[in-house]
């Protein structure tokens, strides 16, 4: 059996992509694309005019992922970036031949672009420095000699009860 394995980034709203097609190995599991990320960055995007305008940054800097099929479950799995949408996930299909194929769509932290990679890190300082963000609560801090203490308040500034 022949399948597509394949990787991608999304630049500006453009799929950017490599893909290769072979046959299913003799006892293999997955079969996946040969090549990295890194390895194809320059060969495919760095440096060049997307939407009229040079693309800057390495590898990681926009959302990425990559295709493998599944031998067991006879299914294609598309590893992607938190930030590809299901818009860009149709195009992305088609751009990789499988638009009619059998595929589970998995985010996976390994693909993180530079966006999901400052979320992660204002997420990690928050947890490590104590801070606490909760929608539609706005945090009062009183600095104590051992140690902070938060006191919740609704926007319209009554307290909450835990």
């Amino acid at each position: 059996m022949r399948v597509e394995t394949g990787i991608f980034w999304v630049i500006r709203g453009e799929i950017v992509f490599d893909r290769e097609s072979r046959e299913v190995g003799e006892g293999e599991d997955f079969v996946n694309y040969s090549k990295s990320h890194f390895d194809m960055w320059e060969k495919l995007a760095a440096g060049k005019k997307i939407k009229g305008r040079r693309v800057w940054g390495d590898f990681v800097t926009f959302p990425r992922g990559r295709l493998l099929y599944d031998v067991r479950a006879r299914r294609y799995v598309l590893y992607a970036d938190k930030c590809v949408t299901p818009s860009d996930v149709r195009r992305i299909k088609k751009a990789l031949g499988i638009e009619r194929k059998r595929c589970e769509v998995r985010v996976d932290e390994h693909y993180s672009c530079d966006k999901c990679e400052e979320e992660k890190r204002k997420l990690t300082e928050v947890e490590e420095n104590g801070f606490c963000l909760q929608e539609g609560y706005r945090l009062t801090w009183y600095k104590g000699n051992d140690e902070n203490v938060v006191i919740p308040e609704t926007l319209s500034g009554k307290n909450r009860k835990s």
